[in-house]
């Protein structure tokens, strides 16, 4: 999670700068429903800190919800921390466990093809495990934020919709390392059934995929509803898809060609800095590829530009699977 902080601390700074904007229009018709909505949730300490600092901007109302949703959070955390360190010195000083009998239910085997069985087992581990769950969440988190920012823009333009697409691609090429390095305590286990190593690439390169997928979705009905752009995050943001694949399945090609044969947990290699860096390069480059030439090609034709990206993303794709299929010998 630390390297996860880093790599977008330039996206926090540019929430900050610009929750404000968001805030002053809360009291409009059309932000004031989101407003109320997210001060359900704890999010309502940021609105605090932005009008603290621009006082002007809010009003009577808005203040009073913040300070009510401020104090209620307040105790429930309070009341949440005493609960937690009494739960911990009661089993820490428990004596004997007495083990209870419980009903154990039946063996259920659902056999399943060996690609979504990879998926659905790292969806569920992601589901009972917070610290898998919030890397994989990141490029959502990342595009609410994106959200929130664009909001008060008033000129979208091509420009822009490569600009998001392209900080949503590298934060979905990061969410590629954890999802090899949940395969950590389960290698032998994987080792252990007939799956080809080209499988699990193609799985992990599918997820990964899948969530920078849900990001350009959540982009896409931003910008519906903002009535700007469309066409263009609609066909780039398909075509980038394209290129997340190429450079997702590259670090995976890596991974599994540095760590799969060679007895080394592959959750080191988030302690390794330099390896994890030089994983995340090629797919990073893979990536920011098509975007590259489509700022040096021009946007004076737009279709011309999307032959162009396209193009270039199917290539790499290409490029990929055959280094995969080249390198990788189940």
């Amino acid at each position: 999670m630390g390297s996860s902080i880093f790599w977008n601390l330039p996206s926090y700074e540019f929430c900050y700068t610009n929750l404000t904007n968001v805030c002053s229009l809360a009291c409009t018709d059309i932000i004031y429903p989101y407003v109320c909505a997210c001060l359900g949730v704890s999010v309502s300490l940021g609105f605090t800190v932005a009008f603290a600092a621009f006082p002007n901007k809010i009003s009577l109302a808005a203040a009073a919800a913040l300070a009510v949703s401020t104090f209620l959070y307040s105790v429930l955390g309070y009341f949440g921390l005493n609960y937690m360190g009494s739960t911990i010195k009661r089993i820490g000083s428990s004596g004997v466990i007495v083990a209870s009998k419980a009903f154990v239910k039946d063996l259920l085997i659902r056999p399943k093809s060996a690609f979504f069985g990879i998926v659905i087992k790292d969806l569920r581990v992601a589901s009972r495990s917070p610290s898998y769950a919030s890397v994989l969440m990141l490029p959502a988190l990342q595009t609410i934020i994106l959200v929130l920012s664009i909001l008060g823009l008033t000129n979208i333009n091509l420009v822009t919709v490569l600009s998001l697409l392209a900080g949503v691609s590298l934060l979905s090429l990061m969410v590629t390392p954890m999802l090899f390095s949940a395969e950590t305590l389960a290698s032998a286990y994987t080792r252990s059934l007939p799956l080809k190593r080209r499988t699990v690439i193609a799985a992990k390169t599918f997820l990964s995929t899948l969530t920078y997928v849900g990001c350009a979705i959540a982009l896409t009905v931003v910008i519906l509803y903002l009535r700007r752009e469309l066409v263009s995050i609609i066909a780039f943001g398909l075509a980038q898809a394209v290129s997340v694949a190429a450079g997702c399945m590259m670090e995976l090609l890596l991974l599994v060609r540095k760590f799969w044969d060679i007895e080394m947990s592959s959750s080191n290699i988030y302690a390794n800095l330099p390896v994890f860096i030089l994983v995340l390069i090629p797919g990073i480059i893979l990536c920011l590829t098509p975007i590259g030439l489509c700022f040096i090609v021009g946007f004076s034709n737009l279709l011309y530009a999307l032959v162009i990206f396209l193009a270039c993303a199917i290539i790499e794709f290409g490029a990929a699977a055959t280094l995969t299929t080249l390198l990788i010998k189940n």
